[in-house]
């Protein structure tokens, strides 16, 4: 399944939420504000857990930290709403440096993948909105996988539909959870942080992190290999 190429790396998957769309900053506040109607405080840590799962494991968490009886489905339903009507009224923002370091690994002709646990529906819509749908080889979502991160499914299809043994793929991450699945899928991982800093024994694991994709970007060759 190797793709021929002289690079060590010769593919690279990215997360979407946090890492190519500035959107983590807005899902954080509107998950909060949805809560905050029906009288539930999101802490930090609730939030680093949610951060790049699917939507099961983030009710699973709910009701870990609130019990069976939190109102999930009328969280989510406001929640959704919020997200919709900023995103409608503001736009949906990039991180700095997307368009460059997509443009910078179009030139060796390296393929590339997005895999987020977002939602099929609404992760083509937002890769849409900005201009970046086609700029993939191959797109994965959350509910194209059985398992979502940190479990490595989803990286693991992202790396067969590139037609590129997982070894052989780097992996842009903004969050724990996605670095926990690059490691287990036996990719090689490189952290951008967002809005959750994650903790020093998943920072342990990574190959290199740097503040922004444009910091990513000035460090290619050595993260290409």
């Amino acid at each position: 399944m190797k793709h021929q190429s002289d690079r060590f790396i010769q593919a690279v998957i990215f997360d979407m939420d946090g890492l190519l769309l500035d959107t983590e900053r807005v899902l954080v506040m509107m998950i909060r504000k949805a809560a905050g109607k029906f009288g539930y405080t999101i802490t930090g840590d609730l939030i680093r857990r949610c951060t790049g799962v699917s939507d099961d494991i983030t009710k699973a968490n709910f009701i870990q930290d609130f019990g069976t009886e939190v109102p999930l489905d009328e969280i989510f339903r406001c929640y959704g709403r919020y997200v919709a009507d900023y995103f409608d009224k503001h736009g949906v923002p990039l991180k700095t440096g997307v368009p460059e370091i997509l443009d910078a690994l179009d030139v060796p002709g390296i393929p590339k993948a997005v895999a987020t646990s977002t939602e099929r529906a609404s992760g083509e819509s937002l890769l849409e909105r900005t201009g970046l749908l086609h700029r993939f080889d191959a797109l994965v979502f959350g509910d194209q996988v059985q398992r979502g991160k940190p479990e490595p499914d989803i990286f693991l299809r992202a790396a067969s539909k590139l037609g590129v043994s997982p070894e052989y793929c780097l992996v842009l991450e903004d969050s724990e959870n996605g670095i926990i699945a690059a490691v287990r899928a036996g990719m090689r991982p490189v952290l951008v942080p967002d809005q959750v800093q994650p903790r020093k024994e998943v920072l342990d694991l990574v190959f290199r992190s740097y503040s922004s994709l444009a910091g990513a970007l000035t460090d290619l060759g050595v993260l290409l290999g």
